[in-house]
């Protein structure tokens, strides 16, 4: 990727990733041309993101993205980073403390919480509200958000607690 001096751009930085900044290779480590100190005026490289401007320019600068972000100041989500996850849609977001840098927000989704499957992926999943025993007098049947009661013989009421 090459950057113009005269515009604010962004790069993402990926571990062990080569990039070419103005004719300039990098691998995660900016050049000596390259000055951390960016102008006072412009501290706007959002979620951890480094602002770089070249020594031999006044008025250029960029920002070093961490990944997922990216955008002229890191303010986006790469759009491909929730892409292959099982969170539902428009659920997924960055979470730094996650094994895999993301969770699913299952708030939405009744009877359901946000949980980590055997491989490590954030995961909506079912809460089991039979485990409670809810049903009286009867048998209790757990679907995806909810839960149904089937009385015995006798009994009726949601949760089969009244004799009939």
């Amino acid at each position: 990727m090459k950057l113009q001096f005269y515009t604010r751009e962004s790069l993402v930085v990926k571990p062990k990733d080569t990039y070419t900044i103005g004719g300039v290779f990098i691998t995660g480590v900016l050049s000596k041309r390259y000055n951390i100190a960016c102008d006072k005026n412009f501290t706007n490289c959002f979620n951890r993101g480094k602002c770089y401007k070249h020594s031999l320019s006044s008025i250029s600068h960029f920002c070093v993205c961490d990944y997922p972000f990216t955008g002229e100041n890191c303010q986006f989500i790469n759009s491909n980073f929730c892409k292959n996850t099982a969170c539902p849609p428009n659920q997924c977001y960055y979470n730094v403390t996650a094994p895999k840098k993301y969770s699913c927000n299952c708030s939405s989704i009744r009877g359901s919480i946000s949980t980590l499957d055997n491989d490590g992926n954030s995961i909506c999943k079912d809460i089991n509200e039979c485990k409670s025993n809810p049903c009286h007098h009867g048998k209790c049947i757990n679907k995806n958000g909810y839960f149904l009661c089937e009385c015995d013989e006798n009994w009726n009421g949601l949760l089969c607690d009244r004799i009939i």
